[in-house]
């Protein structure tokens, strides 16, 4: 049986708020997740449950043949946190001393590639600069599971590639599996090839891309028997339906990802039914 990440009726309350509620879900090793929902849905709260920085009132977490071990994983959050007045240079090595297995190799490789020179001081560079020099100190630490949180908000579109590029080129060289909290959908549809969607820290979605986007057209009207499909979003000219059946015949338009993440988002939608998890 192929390794998989599992999450196991994970829940959590924050000052009596519900803000992880009996989450459940299974993603084989490897793949690269992106991880959406509205803010406060409870996206960096999983995150932090998953890295040891939030402890869950019930559930578990880890791979399918063990625990998530000390050390096998990297947070990359939103403080972007580093020494300032350190170089580049310096703060690889610091890392190396930390971090058994860390790999100066990869590192100064990833700055190369961005264009990053190791003498640079930290307190030089631009708010989205620290964030990459974060990320590669992460790759670096060769990472079975790579968590990232919001980690491209504040770079702008050529830099977002950039690093990301760097990020699927290491992650699959080292077979890492990467977790991406993210609101740019636009961007987790070219990057990850898996989807996990919270809203109100309720599971909606846990599926392939590829397949979540093969399940929802837009259509006119409903010319089949309404058993057959789910209509997710109703706009009054034309439905989002998502198709139960691969021998459904329905004919219609293809949405983009970010579409069917608005619709099902924007429906509230919570039930097991429309949260169904698909494996290729």
């Amino acid at each position: 049986m192929a390794r998989r990440f599992v999450a196991s009726h994970l829940t959590k309350t924050i000052h009596r708020r519900l803000v992880l509620n009996d989450v459940t879900f299974e993603v084989d090793a490897g793949r690269t997740i992106g991880l959406v929902g509205r803010i406060g849905a409870g996206k960096t709260t999983l995150l932090s449950i998953i890295a040891g920085l939030r402890h869950a009132n019930s559930g578990t977490f880890g791979w399918s043949d063990g625990p998530l071990e000390l050390g096998t994983f990297a947070l990359v959050d939103q403080s972007s946190a580093l020494p300032r007045r350190l170089t580049l240079h310096r703060v690889g090595e610091l890392a190396e001393c930390y971090h058994p297995g860390f790999d100066r190799d990869i590192y100064l490789q990833v700055l190369s590639e961005l264009d990053l020179g190791p003498p640079t001081r930290i307190d030089k560079l631009s708010e989205g600069q620290r964030k990459v020099t974060s990320i590669s100190l992460a790759l670096a630490r060769r990472p079975e599971l790579l968590l990232l949180d919001e980690p491209l908000a504040s770079l702008d579109p050529v830099s977002r590639r950039a690093i990301m590029g760097q990020v699927l080129a290491s992650s699959s060289n080292l077979g890492t599996t990467v977790l991406i909290a993210s609101h740019l959908v636009t961007d987790i549809e070219r990057d990850c090839d898996w989807l996990i969607a919270l809203d109100g820290g309720n599971l909606l979605l846990n599926q392939e891309i590829d397949s979540l986007l093969e399940q929802h057209l837009w259509v006119d009207t409903l010319a089949i028997d309404a058993r057959d499909v789910h209509v997710v979003l109703d706009s009054g000219a034309r439905q989002l339906v998502r198709i139960e059946s691969a021998s459904d015949q329905v004919h219609g338009d293809v949405p983009g990802l970010e579409e069917i993440v608005v619709a099902y988002l924007g429906s509230g939608m919570q039930s097991r039914a429309a949260t169904q998890e698909v494996h290729s």
